[in-house]
């Protein structure tokens, strides 16, 4: 009896939560690095160029589409305007194809105002506190720099984030790219990659947002959200929205 209460003892010791498996010294280095910057990171300057916009001129192409299966437009709705602070004036507009929304439809805004240049999408789609700074994040994602990238034509630092396989399964957040200005360490663009699961619905989505410099600072340039969504019985439908941003009064005004 009491060698079984042993062997027993041993076996819920084999079950218990099993600690962290320590990093390699250089990638636990680089983990503490990539958290020192991610705390102290803050997104005001971005939301900030897009508030901007408000007081701006600028012209900006809305694009929206629905994939078919191979990631091709099926359908497609672009409309080019030029926005000043006296309102949008619309300068072309341009279809091809017939949206399908099947059971999604109620989910989808058909007046219009998703696309609508003003909305700021940085408080839409960018956590306040994002699940990489919870305490348990050091264990549920990997954290890296990668290469040094150019927005338009002025380095910024790129940070990764990725949920771990395992402990990071069930994470929403599975990859982010983070850009940050290289001089400032003032974020300037993010890519994230989501997924939730729920027991009626799926959805896989991407957000993308880039700021490139101009001559009072950095200015939006571009911004593209996609989404997949799932259902039971129903196919899966695929949208993305794209919006880029260009100043072309400055070019007449030269």
């Amino acid at each position: 009896m009491l060698r079984f209460a042993f062997l027993l003892a041993l076996l819920l010791a084999g079950c218990a939560e099993r600690p962290p498996v320590p990093l390699p010294p250089d990638e636990a280095a680089e983990r503490d690095s990539v958290l020192a910057l991610l705390r102290v990171l803050d997104a005001a300057d971005l939301t900030a160029a897009f508030d901007r916009l408000g007081r701006a001129s600028y012209q900006v192409e809305v694009r929206t589409e629905q994939l078919g299966p191979d990631g091709t437009p099926a359908a497609t709705r672009t409309r080019t305007l030029r926005v000043t602070p006296g309102g949008p004036t619309l300068l072309a507009a341009d279809s091809t194809g017939t949206f399908d929304y099947g059971a999604f439809g109620r989910l989808v805004d058909h007046h219009g105002s998703g696309d609508a240049p003003g909305v700021n999408p940085v408080a839409l789609v960018l956590p306040e506190e994002p699940a990489w700074l919870d305490p348990r994040g050091r264990e549920a994602f990997r954290f890296a720099f990668a290469p040094d990238t150019l927005l338009g034509g002025r380095r910024a630092r790129v940070l990764t984030v990725e949920a771990r396989p395992g402990e990071g399964d069930e994470q929403p957040l599975r990859r982010a790219r983070l850009y940050l200005d290289a001089k400032t360490n003032t974020l300037v663009g993010f890519r994230l990659h989501r997924r939730l699961e729920s027991v009626l619905f799926g959805e896989a989505s991407e957000a993308l947002v880039l700021l490139h410099p101009g001559p009072d600072g950095w200015r939006p340039h571009r911004a593209r959200f996609a989404t997949a969504l799932d259902a039971p019985l129903a196919a899966r439908r695929r949208f993305r929205l794209t919006r880029r941003y260009t100043y072309p009064t400055e070019a007449t005004s030269s």
